[in-house]
């Protein structure tokens, strides 16, 4: 092949100056007029009296098919890195995009529950302020790229109440469930402690 002429036979001088077995990949031109990778293994096995190299011998084997593949490996390796690319564009964007929006529900309910309500309304608005609270964690978790590489996730560590976590856990679908004239609900084991230490919004 053109580009691999220069290389091809300046590998070959250098070998046959130095006596030596040579080793070199380049592309030959077929009878069809297309071009076949080849590994070219060769040595000096007669030289003149005066030291002249007359006769070589060695082997091609053809690397056609492996070029191939390390072609195509290098193209998926490369689609991929764009892939990775934009995926952490989008994630780096949309994690401000989805924070502002859940970080002001947060803020007006913590506002909202300091002011008078009525017992139910309070408790409406403690489930909707967990659940919030709840949600902007796996959101920060989702859109955490480098954890999520690395397959790591912070637990924290803390002491919470089993039947509060699952009253909260469940309310939100005790609410749907009513609407579909069922109802949800739990009951713990009196031998079951309420007292644990772990992370409760994994827990939820």
């Amino acid at each position: 092949h053109p580009e691999d002429r220069e290389t091809a036979l300046s590998d070959a001088q250098h070998q046959l100056s130095k006596d030596g077995a040579a080793v070199a990949e380049y592309r030959l031109r077929c009878k069809d007029g297309g071009y076949r990778w080849i590994l070219s293994r060769s040595k000096v096995v007669e030289k003149s009296a005066a030291g002249i190299p007359l006769r070589e011998i060695g082997t091609h084997v053809d690397l056609t098919r492996r070029k191939q593949m390390e072609l195509n490996l290098l193209e998926a390796k490369k689609a991929a890195e764009e892939a990775a690319k934009v995926k952490t564009v989008f994630l780096a964007n949309m994690s401000h995009e989805i924070r502002t929006p859940m970080n002001g529900i947060i803020g007006m309910t913590e506002l909202t529950l300091a002011t008078e309500l009525t017992p139910v309304q309070r408790d409406y608005l403690d489930t909707a302020h967990r659940s919030a609270e709840t949600l902007l964690l796996i959101i920060n978790d989702v859109l955490d790229y480098s954890k999520a590489e690395a397959g790591k996730i912070h637990l924290d560590s803390m002491d919470f109440s089993l039947r509060a976590l699952l009253d909260d856990t469940l309310k939100p679908f005790a609410l749907r469930a009513r609407d579909k004239r069922c109802e949800l609900l739990i009951e713990v084991a009196p031998q079951v402690p309420d007292t644990w230490s772990g992370d409760p919004y994994r827990l939820r």
